[in-house]
């Protein structure tokens, strides 16, 4: 393709099949095309992070983030690589944020309970919800995580507690 566009949606569908290190330079190829495409710096982390180059995945989230502040999806992303990097304080504030730009993101949610429990506030691992059917799909989510993960939630302790909704 002669358009970066062209050349992310080609590195998403690499990495969809495997191929890391052709997503890696279909992205880059976007960027050599324009230096300020969102998408690309952000499909660059994708592919970055799951080749196991974390640090570099965390550059390319860090300029995505620049040029749009607003990506909930791509302040998860970073949470996640900062994680993976043992920087479980800064990863809980990008968690935080990506929810403050969508509070109806799961993924954020489940991944900021993660980080405050590995960051001995497990107590604080509260998921906050905008209607009681985010609330229960919220739940429901976690618990068939902590499942995979061989684990299970306290049976008295873990609950919705109080739910207004929105309407």
């Amino acid at each position: 393709p002669k358009f970066a566009l062209g050349h992310t949606n080609l590195g998403i569908d690499l990495k969809d099949q495997g191929k890391l290190d052709e997503a890696i330079a279909a992205h880059r190829r976007a960027l050599e095309l324009d230096p300020k495409h969102f998408a690309a710096y952000n499909n660059l982390g994708n592919a970055l992070l799951q080749k196991g180059q974390v640090g570099e995945a965390v550059v390319h989230y860090q300029r995505a983030l620049e040029i749009n502040p607003d990506s909930a999806g791509t302040h998860n992303n970073l949470g996640n690589a900062l994680f993976i990097r043992g920087e479980v304080g800064e990863a809980i504030v990008f968690f935080k944020k990506a929810l403050k730009h969508n509070p109806d993101y799961p993924d954020a949610h489940y991944n900021l309970a993660n980080a405050l429990s590995q960051n001995g506030q497990a107590d604080d691992a509260i998921v906050h919800c905008r209607s009681e059917r985010h609330a229960s799909a919220v739940l429901n989510a976690i618990r068939g995580r902590f499942v995979q993960c061989g684990l299970q939630l306290h049976p008295t302790k873990t609950r919705i507690v109080y739910c207004k909704d929105d309407d």
